[in-house]
């Protein structure tokens, strides 16, 4: 997907700005995104279940990793810093986000 930086309709009749038409479009395609990391988690997650010993499993955690990547760069080019993203990503999949280390006392 790529980034809406600008849209440019003076006709549209539309009483928001052309920046919030493409951020919520930019909001948008990172739900979707998501949406795509929770789908293709849980397709993996239900082979994994099903049918453990055949090539489908480690074919969907291919593509399980693609989507988390696609989801990464995609926040990033909005301007999320890698780990915000990261961070993120793991706490809408349900997934252990690591922990920073606790500051020397």
């Amino acid at each position: 997907m790529r980034v809406v930086t600008d849209l440019e309709n003076p006709f549209s009749g539309k009483q928001k700005s052309i920046r919030d038409i493409a951020d919520d479009h930019n909001r948008t395609n990172l739900r979707l995104l998501l949406g795509v990391c929770k789908t293709t988690q849980q397709t993996l997650l239900t082979l994994e279940r099903s049918v453990p010993g055949t090539s489908l499993p480690p074919l969907w955690q291919a593509k399980v990793a693609a989507a988390r990547a696609d989801y990464v760069e995609f926040a990033q080019r909005l301007g999320t810093p890698r780990e915000a993203a990261e961070a993120e990503l793991a706490r809408e999949l349900g997934d252990v986000a690591p922990q920073a280390p606790d500051a020397p006392a």
